[in-house]
């Protein structure tokens, strides 16, 4: 990542918190108990990614948003939310910083049951109980940093991705024009206790 997240500062964080609400049918966050806090992403030359966070809601409500500008787009957990928004933003995917493309779009992608996320060290690896000694025994055989190699068109991938409660070893493909698929994928292990857990 390019950046650190740091405060959004305060002489834009009412205009910022207004056009944020805006996208949704009721305002989910108010000026007295909302955080909102950003980070420059290394692909993304016009791009800011903002996380904004209610803590009057129990628990917390949270939500992504990339901002060009004045314009606010929100993550919504759909691939094509990104992709449509790859088309006004200026694309800077390099071999220095595909495997941070691949991991910000695997993990915007949400489905019933989490995010694809890439972890390249146990510090990465989040649990939804508390492990058994098999169970970070495997995770630790299993959790490696990403490798990565250029190829005609982009890059390809081979890293460590959790779902759900699955571990899986992925091989992906990423453009650079910002497209990512999974090529291929094996499954490591299952009812692991790597659960996302999140509001539906």
């Amino acid at each position: 990542m390019k950046n650190d997240w740091i405060n959004v500062d305060k002489t834009v964080f009412s205009d910022l918190l207004k056009k944020i609400n805006s996208l949704h049918q009721i305002s989910f966050y108010s000026e007295e108990s909302s955080s909102l806090r950003e980070k420059g992403l290394s692909f993304y030359g016009n791009l800011k990614l903002v996380e904004a966070t209610e803590f009057a809601s129990h628990p917390p409500l949270t939500m992504r948003f990339l901002v060009k500008g004045g314009e606010v787009f929100k993550l919504d957990g759909s691939k094509e939310t990104i992709y449509d928004i790859n088309k006004e933003a200026e694309m800077n995917i390099t071999l220095d910083n595909a495997i941070d493309y691949a991991k910000f779009l695997m993990g915007s992608i949400m489905t019933e049951d989490g995010s694809f996320r890439i972890v390249q060290s146990m510090d990465e690896v989040e649990y939804s109980n508390d492990p058994k000694d098999d169970e970070i025994k495997l995770l630790e055989e299993n959790v490696k940093p990403a490798k990565i190699k250029e190829t005609g068109n982009g890059y390809e991938i081979i890293c460590s991705m959790l779902y759900d409660d699955c571990v899986y070893k992925a091989k992906l493909s990423v453009t650079k024009d910002g497209l990512v698929d999974i090529e291929e994928e094996k499954l490591i292990a299952t009812e692991m206790p790597t659960r996302q857990i999140f509001l539906k």
